[in-house]
């Protein structure tokens, strides 16, 4: 179900702040603590296990088909690019009160976490830079997606996610490997999401139809030059656009850095994303992901003597 709902004022309890919001039904909010601190406070933080370039993933299919496609948890599913670090906002904190009317209930969760986002989607304009807010499920570690939470015109805009079936929303992570964390620092992502910003444009149909129709991924022995890829950036976005082209760009600023050729740079593409930014169903990234090395996290693990241990369908 699309994820862009409507918006009603009301007043922020910090001065100067308007705030708005659209709760999904009108709620009576309670201390969202609970005896179940002891198990949250035992798994690992969001801000030590998702780091700028990983993706976030969700699955939504409660609505007709083609009213999907373009929405938040779309047909198919929905990619978003993490693009900085995850915050804490831990309970009974000023800024939790912000959070507050999305804050979920009975569930012993006592820190949410603001995760810094792009994405492109059919109910924005250009592309959609946000700040996630997520929880993690106490008993079993689930990834809560909740709504999203931005500052816009000295306005504070809360949006709460509804999916439709009166459930918290649930996501995946993927995981950049370790191999690609690495060699892929800090300033190159940087430049790389500076120069992917700066061609914004509008989510497409014709990219979407693009991609329901033509196959993204690039098989073993296909033929391709960097220039043809590179074209593919260009294209008016997807979702997935954005994940893709972001990362073939850090790619080739990889191969830019050790002073080599663009063939190089083809064979990082080939090893960690080959596929062409203007045809990818969220489907087939995410497959792709899968069989290239990324880590697919369905819980967050906990922190047990120095060990993690998850439920990941990729281990």
């Amino acid at each position: 179900m699309p994820m862009v709902p409507s918006r009603m004022r009301v007043e922020s309890d910090l001065p100067g702040h308007a705030m708005r919001m659209n709760p999904v039904k009108r709620r009576t909010f309670s201390d969202p603590l609970s005896n179940a601190r002891s198990a949250a406070d035992q798994r690992v933080g969001l801000d030590g296990f998702v780091s700028f370039g990983d993706v976030v993933a969700i699955r939504n299919s409660n609505l007709p088909r083609l009213a999907q496609i373009g929405a938040t948890g779309g047909f198919m599913g929905h990619v978003m690019l993490i693009t900085g670090s995850p915050m804490p906002v831990h309970a009974h904190t000023v800024e939790a009160e912000h959070l507050r009317p999305i804050w979920p209930q009975g569930r012993g969760i006592d820190c949410l976490w603001k995760v810094p986002s792009l994405e492109s989607t059919r109910g924005a304009n250009g592309y959609h830079e946000t700040e996630l807010v997520m929880a993690i499920e106490p008993k079993d570690g689930r990834l809560l997606l909740l709504g999203e939470f931005r500052i816009r015109d000295g306005v504070i805009e809360l949006t709460e996610f509804d999916n439709g079936t009166g459930v918290v929303e649930e996501c995946e992570l993927w995981r950049c490997p370790s191999e690609l964390r690495f060699q892929a620092f800090g300033a190159l992502l940087e430049q790389a999401l500076i120069e992917l910003k700066s061609e914004e444009a509008n989510w497409s149909w014709s990219t979407a139809v693009r991609a329901f129709m033509f196959a993204g991924e690039l098989g073993p022995g296909e033929y391709f030059d960097l220039s043809e890829l590179k074209r593919c950036w260009h294209a008016q976005p997807i979702c997935t656009s954005i994940v893709v082209s972001f990362w073939q760009r850090v790619l080739c600023k990889m191969a830019e850095r050790k002073g080599v050729h663009g063939g190089d740079a083809i064979n990082l593409i080939r090893k960690w994303m080959p596929l062409k930014a203007d045809r990818v169903m969220p489907g087939e990234l995410v497959s792709t992901l899968r069989s290239h090395g990324w880590q697919h996290w369905v819980t967050i693990p906990r922190a047990l003597s120095g060990n993690m241990t998850a439920r990941s369908e990729s281990h």
